[in-house]
């Protein structure tokens, strides 16, 4: 089994080309252990518009819980 498919994921669309893999790990540990932080870089080309999203991933569910309640209340 991939060690990733037992994690809890946020996922994080719609950011700036300078974010950074440290800068996200230091936001989303305020709220759990993060163990894991995937930024894709979608260029997009002949039209279609660049898309930069990212995956915080937790070991706990009740981590995930705590990262995604300040969105959920906004």
């Amino acid at each position: 089994m991939d060690w990733r498919a037992i994690l809890f994921s946020v996922f994080i669309d719609n950011l700036s080309r300078r974010v950074s893999r440290g800068a996200l790990w230091e936001a989303f540990s305020e709220y759990g252990r993060v163990v894991d932080v995937f930024i894709s870089f979608y260029g997009g080309g002949h039209g279609v518009k660049e898309t930069i999203f990212a995956f915080v991933r937790y070991k706990h569910k009740s981590e995930l819980t705590k990262a995604i309640k300040p969105a959920i209340i906004e």
